[in-house]
């Protein structure tokens, strides 16, 4: 089944970026994902968490995607008005695809440049 959010997702690319670079980052499973700067396709889902570390120091990041109003809420809203169980069909299809958040805002850091030395 798709809905407007499923249909209209974003890939949800972001710039993992620190100050300074180089550091590297991993998700929540602890998986290495790349050294800053670098761009990052994220699994759309409400929170995220990240962790940027050198060999020093480790810094967690808590990442929030923001609901897709215009995207998926709105047209889903619609829909569950005028239909509601296709509609509320339509609101748990872009809940388990997705296509409910949109991530756009970079992941950044900043350590404190003591750290690397």
């Amino acid at each position: 089944m798709t809905s407007c959010g499923t249909l209209s997702r974003s890939k949800n690319i972001l710039i993992a970026d620190s100050t300074p670079r180089g550091v590297k980052v991993f998700n929540e499973n602890k998986k290495y994902l790349g050294t800053t700067p670098f761009f990052l396709k994220v699994k759309p889902t409400w929170k995220r968490e990240f962790s940027f570390n050198n060999e020093k120091i480790e810094i967690p990041f808590k990442y929030k995607c923001q609901t897709d109003w215009g995207g998926a809420v709105v047209p889903d809203t619609v829909v569950t008005l005028l239909n509601p169980v296709i509609g509320s069909l339509f609101i748990i299809t872009d809940y388990l695809s997705g296509g409910l958040w949109r991530c756009r805002t970079p992941l950044h850091a900043k350590l404190d440049p003591n750290d690397f030395k």
